[in-house]
């Protein structure tokens, strides 16, 4: 489903990939409602089981509330697409930042 640069869902502007998984990708968007970057999840599977896994995936992350967690904001089922807003913290993804983390123990001193 890549290419939904430039496309606007509601109050999401589309701006660019930022990475994708099994089944799904997740893209940099523009909030015009609250004025802010967040990042989108769009489900890219669409067989049963892979529409009920991002469905329970949106209700867990509703219900988690911790400092270290970025919240949802919003999830549509807007056909056809299935998407999951959320804050968006720049910097990479935790692999990423693991990565990194293992560079730094494993440099000689």
């Amino acid at each position: 489903m890549s290419g939904l640069e430039g496309t606007v869902v509601k109050q999401y502007h589309i701006q660019h990939l930022l990475g994708s998984g099994g089944m799904s990708e997740v893209y940099l968007a523009y909030d015009d409602v609250a004025q802010q970057h967040v990042a989108i999840k769009v489900m890219t599977g669409y067989a049963n089981d892979y529409l009920e896994r991002f469905r329970r995936e949106a209700e867990a992350i509703d219900k988690l509330q911790h400092d270290h967690i970025l919240p949802a904001l919003d999830y549509e089922e807007f056909e056809p697409w299935y998407f999951l807003v959320m804050l968006y913290a720049p910097g990479g993804t935790l692999r990423d930042l693991l990565d990194q983390a293992l560079f730094l123990l494993r440099r000689p001193v």
